[in-house]
């Protein structure tokens, strides 16, 4: 897990150098502190909507902007019990590492 002073500087350089908009921000903020130490969490989008103080579907847009701009890749994940029961996405940041 990343320390609160190096955290805060990658959100920042990410922010203004990708011009991302304040829903794209809180969303990866919340994604790089959960992060493990090789860039990669599992939150549901819930929970990160929670975190963020944001609307699923916002978190869902900030999602797939994130993911156009090549900062994360989404891996869908299933339970192992049922191939059709969805469970909390993977998320790796690709500013990680």
């Amino acid at each position: 897990m990343l320390d609160q002073d190096k955290a805060l500087e990658i959100i920042e350089g990410i922010r203004s150098g990708y011009g991302l908009k304040i829903h794209e921000t809180t969303a990866f903020a919340v994604l790089l502190f959960a992060a493990d130490g090789k860039g990669e969490c599992s939150l549901t989008v819930g929970e990160i909507a929670e975190l963020c103080e944001r609307s699923k579907s916002s978190v869902k847009r900030a999602i797939r902007s994130l993911e156009k701009k090549g900062l994360l890749t989404r891996e869908a994940r299933y339970h192992e019990d049922e191939e059709t029961a969805r469970a909390a996405n993977r998320y790796i940041l690709r500013t990680c590492g």
